[in-house]
């Protein structure tokens, strides 16, 4: 109370000083509230955060694997030879057993070999670069990079549409600076289209 002047005010009632106490401690039960929960949250997040990487990093390592066994040198188990002796596209494979540059080639040229279109009109044989006796013979065939193609004995052709300006060379590996699956592809359908012709021996 408080009593003066003109007459008698009540002063205001903040409850004490333990009721300010008690709201101190309300106030700080609340922040350390907050707190928990926002830390919670960021923990889950860390959590999650972590999976993802985990399961991104476990992606690239399963992929680089895959490209691994994709790519691992053909070694000396190079395929035996595919198709009719008298077919009318005799395709003779150069590769090195121990270049994995050069097993998509086998791949590429397997798989085509093996088509129901190709089954009686190709004959393929493989021939490792790794042996003397084959480089020789892929020098002499203007085979470079250790790898490259001879159909019907030749290392480039004419082939409307493909290569540079319609001249193909089957020297390197397949796909990469000379020739593609596309320009084999053209190159053997050309083969067969002449031989069915009477055009070429």
């Amino acid at each position: 109370m408080i009593i003066g002047g003109t007459g008698v005010h009540a002063s205001p009632d903040y409850g004490g000083p333990a009721k300010v106490k008690k709201t101190r401690y309300i106030l700080i039960a609340a922040v350390a509230l907050i707190l928990v929960v926002r830390g919670v949250f960021a923990v889950k997040g860390t959590f999650t955060a972590n999976a993802e990487g985990r399961q991104k990093y476990e992606k690239k390592k399963a992929d680089q694997a895959k490209s691994s066994d994709k790519h691992k040198p053909v070694g000396d188990a190079l395929p035996k030879p595919i198709g009719p002796e008298n077919a009318p596209v005799k395709i003779t494979v150069f590769v090195s057993g121990t270049n994995s540059c050069h097993s998509d080639t086998v791949t590429s040229v397997q798989e085509l070999a093996a088509q129901e279109t190709y089954k009686d009109k190709m004959r393929v044989e493989f021939l490792d670069t790794a042996k003397p006796e084959v480089k020789k013979i892929a020098d002499a065939s203007k085979i470079g990079c250790e790898a490259g193609l001879l159909i019907n004995g030749k290392s480039t052709m004419i082939v409307p549409g493909h290569g540079e300006m319609g001249l193909v060379v089957f020297s390197g590996p397949m796909g990469k600076k000379n020739y593609t699956r596309d320009d084999l592809i053209a190159a053997i359908a050309q083969v067969i289209k002449e031989k069915a012709a009477g055009k070429t021996k």
